[in-house]
């Protein structure tokens, strides 16, 4: 019974509209979330930072460690191999871009060398080098070259090479067509760059190079030679290796490094070793690297390179760093730390939001589904939703085929042509010569730099709309079925260093009638592009061959003529979803035009508008329903308007500020009882000697005076967001969210109406003065009364002192005073012109409060006379407050001496004399014991 009513329940939830909206709105939550949370390359085995191909990394003076992986990622490490920082390329400025080498300056700042590629032919448009400080910020663009706006054409290559510091000064050597070039630069001073030029004998070319502790540059060349460049530009040599290829005797280096240590050459073409240099006795063989690292003879070496990693020797074996230790073992350096909370939150959510979007979605849309089937459709919204779909799944399909055989003919005549395009290169080489090419005597007598030129030449430097993404190399045979690089479009860097084992034969699976085999055919980016990698004989005489020529092309015609047919497509569809939409469209127009007319009738009453009718209708039932809209309308639009004078005379007696401040809808939603506690700065404006004036005129007059006055204070107190909460005799209180509203409101209040120079004219009295005083703090807000006759107020001792300090306006002689809590809650105090009036405790009010009296408001000589004694006025009033009554006495006598306008020294003056009449010479602070 348990499980029934359970399913039972829960079908009933399923079968909610509520639900089905809600978990759409989800799903589509999620989607939207998964767009806008960053894509980080970064990789992790739980929760810890797990590297794919660490090909670059340095070490700090200091001893702190960097990773460049897989060209995606850096990781910051201090000395204590806790995680500094990460950095993602996508953090640097550029698209395409690629991590290639990073090095630390002696402030532990990584300068990052990045190349930016061409999304369709991956040509090296752009190198530059970036500062990254210690917390991981990228600070600026350090150097940069831009090939495409050069005479040098981009190429598959990089040309910075050997990026390093001595001392505070960046060195990198810069490959060029003409010559190498050795820069020497201070990031913070371009100006003192220095540039030395690299001329090489012969036609070998660098292709390792790195950096030294005394500042030179060790390099690699591709003739076998290891030697060091220094600053002056002039070339060492200190070891020549020998080495046939096709045999595979002698040593192949294939990476140097030398640091305090001493010299290590990572060698070897199809089993790699470590050596280090032994002086006169030359290399000494450390170990084999399979054997060192503990790896089976199976598992591809497919990445490796020597450094510094800390204070050791670091060899990179595809996704490790291994140490070399005193004993010449290989340690595993083990990167156990994790992520940042924040990036490692966000790849979590980006990998679960989608999951969760589609599990959301199959749940949302068979409910949706159910609960529309349910509710209330106009024919037309019925014919449309049970058509259309059936058309676009049909036309999807269509689309679909059609798109399918296009793509398949498309890719067909591409590869056909580059094919061809292979094969042209191919014929241009001769096989028995190229089978003479057996290691670096033919770097030396220039058999290679010749090749790397026919190869350069035949996709005319990638200048070429045809050529711009072909990039060819030459491989010759070493054994069995693999082939080593010796030439490539793309210069020399590969000479005998990439390899490809095919396994078979490739003349067993050539493609279709061609003499060329399809190694992959792949779409690159996005989709957007066909890359292909073809490999191509080259025979000797006797038919057979022992080289091949690899083509890589990325065509991008393939999403060319995709997206012409696409329009076409996308046109003829849309012409015929229209045409459907028409013909429903006026189909289920003739089927509701009977009852459309009520029904807008209806809705447009429903939405508010009340003098809409009927216009005609016919004699028959639907003609009554029309008659009865009509009356229901006249009867609704009569309660409406009785309704809207109402509140709007409601508004008259309770302010609408009062339902905003205890956060009601509407005005009718207030209760007895409703209250909150609000900070408020609370305004008392009271008429000077009205009982007195009120006694020379009649009630009617008394009235048409106060209500002048009320008429001048409602518009200042709103026009500076404030209400007035009540009107009391011949005073008003005004309530106000902002302290610089009320005394600004104050000021203006007190010019309107004691300095009118109209006073006789708007008021009937030569002159008309009040009091205006300000308090401000936490106030409680609410509805009294009973039942039958409810009030809004405000009640708190703010109210109160609010009133008393009004009051003592008329004993200061002030036309308004504020309190110290008001005027610290302005945001603009020193836009006041204020004199300090001392500390006082009024009559009822147990608080003791610092005055102000606001002289912004009183005509221009009273105010300047007030202004320039004030200081005087205030160390009175302190000399009063410490205790020292005499000194005190004297400067209030001296200021009242300066004025007769001015009464308040000389009520200091009678209170100071009391208390020493008295012998009271404590309780410095101004006791007024009348209210």
């Amino acid at each position: 019974m348990k499980i029934k009513f359970f399913f039972k329940k829960l079908l009933q939830i399923y079968k909610n509209r509520l639900f089905a909206i809600i978990t759409l709105s989800l799903a589509v939550i999620c989607f939207a979330i998964n767009i806008f949370i960053p894509e980080y390359s970064y990789t992790q085995n739980s929760g810890k930072i797990q590297l794919t191909n660490p090909e670059s990394f340095c070490t700090s003076l200091d001893g702190w460690k960097a990773i460049a992986d897989a060209g995606n990622s850096i990781y910051c490490i201090d000395e204590k191999d806790s995680l500094v920082y990460a950095v993602d390329i996508k953090d640097f400025p550029y698209e395409n871009a690629e991590i290639i080498n990073i090095a630390f300056n002696p402030d532990n700042h990584i300068f990052c060398h990045i190349a930016v590629y061409d999304e369709n032919a991956l040509l090296t448009d752009l190198e530059c080098v970036f500062e990254i400080d210690t917390q991981g910020d990228i600070l600026r663009e350090i150097i940069h070259y831009d090939y495409s706006k050069s005479n040098n054409p981009p190429s598959h290559q990089v040309r910075l090479m050997g990026m390093h510091f001595s001392g505070d000064k960046l060195c990198y050597l810069y490959k060029e067509a003409t010559g190498d070039t050795l820069i020497t630069l201070l990031p913070d001073n371009p100006q003192a760059t220095t540039v030395a030029t690299y001329s090489n004998e012969g036609y070998s070319e660098i292709i390792r190079c790195c950096g030294t502790n005394d500042g030179n540059y060790l390099v690699l060349k591709n003739n076998g030679e290891i030697g060091t460049i220094d600053k002056e530009g002039k070339y060492n040599i200190f070891y020549k290796a020998t080495y046939n290829m096709q045999t595979d005797e002698g040593v192949f280096p294939y990476d140097v490094f030398m640091n305090n240590d001493g010299l290590y050459m990572l060698a070897g073409q199809q089993e790699f070793a470590l050596y280090k240099w032994n002086g006169e006795n030359g290399w000494n063989q450390l170990l084999p690297i399979k054997e060192g690292i503990k790896i089976t003879e199976s598992i591809d070496l497919y990445s490796y390179g020597l450094g510094q990693f800390g204070d050791a020797t670091a060899l990179q074996v595809n996704d490790s760093i291994y140490l070399l230790e005193n004993d010449n073992s290989l340690t595993p350096y083990s990167v156990e730390i994790s992520l940042p909370v924040g990036i490692a939150a966000s790849m979590w959510l980006k990998n679960f939001l989608p999951i969760a979007g589609i599990i959301l979605l199959i749940i949302a849309l068979p409910t949706l589904i159910g609960n529309l089937m349910r509710w209330r459709f106009t024919i037309l919204s019925k014919q449309l939703l049970s058509t259309i779909p059936v058309v676009f799944i049909m036309l999807t399909v269509v689309i679909c085929i059609l798109f399918n055989s296009m793509i398949n003919l498309s890719t067909e005549d591409i590869i056909k042509e580059t094919i061809a395009v292979n094969e042209i290169a191919a014929a241009q080489f001769d096989g028995e010569e190229l089978s003479g090419i057996t290691g670096y005597e033919n770097v030396d007598n220039g058999q290679i730099k010749d090749l790397n030129d026919s190869l350069r030449n035949f996709v005319n430097g990638n200048k070429s709309d045809w050529s711009s993404n072909y990039s060819a190399a030459l491989y010759i045979r070493t054994e069995g079925e693999k082939f080593v690089c010796v030439a490539s479009s793309d210069e020399s860097y590969e000479f005998m260093i990439n390899s490809v084992s095919t396994g078979t034969p490739i003349h067993q699976d050539f493609y279709e009638n061609s003499h060329t085999f399809i190694a992959n055919v792949g779409y690159g980016g996005e989709g957007e592009n066909l890359h292909l990698i073809l490999l191509t004989p080259i025979y000797e005489d006797d038919g057979t061959y022992n080289a091949f020529i690899m083509l890589y092309a990325s065509q991008n015609r393939l999403t060319e003529e995709l997206i012409v047919a696409g329009k076409a497509l996308l046109i003829n569809v849309t012409l015929w979803v229209i045409l459907l939409i028409v013909v429903i469209t006026l189909v289920a127009a003739y089927n509701a035009k009977a009852l459309r007319k009520a029904q807008n009738v209806v809705s447009q009453i429903a939405a508010g508008d009340f003098s809409t009718r009927v216009d005609a209708y016919s004699k028959d039932e639907v003609g009554e329903i029309c008659a009865g809209v009509n009356h229901m309308a006249d009867r609704l639009e009569e309660y409406i308007e009785e309704k809207d004078r109402n509140v709007k005379f409601y508004y008259k007696f309770v302010p609408e500020k009062f339902r905003e401040l205890l956060h009601k809808e509407q005005i009718t939603d207030l209760e007895l009882g409703d209250a909150q506690s609000i900070d408020l700065s609370i305004l008392f404006c009271d008429i000077r000697a009205f009982s007195l004036n009120s006694e020379m005129m009649t009630a009617k007059e008394s009235f048409d005076f106060v209500n002048k006055i009320y008429g001048i204070a409602g518009p200042i107190v709103r026009k500076h967001n404030g209400f007035i909460d009540k009107y009391i005799g011949d005073a008003i209180m005004a309530l106000f969210e902002s302290a610089d509203d009320a005394v600004s409101a104050g000021i203006e209040l007190y010019q309107a109406i004691v300095l009118n120079p109209n006073s006789q004219e708007n008021f009937g009295l030569p002159s008309v003065n009040v009091g205006i005083g300000i308090h401000s703090g936490m106030s409680r807000i609410g509805i009294v009364g009973e039942k039958e006759r409810m009030s809004g107020t405000v009640i708190s001792d703010t109210v109160n002192l609010s009133s008393r300090i009004e009051s003592l306006t008329k004993r200061y002689g002030a036309g308004m005073i504020i309190s110290k809590d008001t005027l610290d809650r302005m945001k603009k105090p020193d836009t006041l012109s204020t004199r300090y009036l001392g500390m006082v405790q009024v009559a009822g009010v147990n608080e003791v409060s610092a005055l102000y009296e606001v002289l912004n408001c009183l005509p221009k000589a009273e105010h300047d006379n007030r202004d320039a004694t004030k200081l005087d006025f205030r160390e009175a009033v302190r000399l009063f407050h410490i205790g020292d009554l005499q000194a005190s006495l004297k400067i209030f006598k001296e200021l009242n001496k300066q004025t007769s306008t001015d009464i308040a020294p000389q009520l200091y003056i009678d209170y100071i004399e009391d208390k020493l009449a008295k012998g009271d010479v404590e309780h410095n602070v101004f006791h007024f014991k009348n209210k």
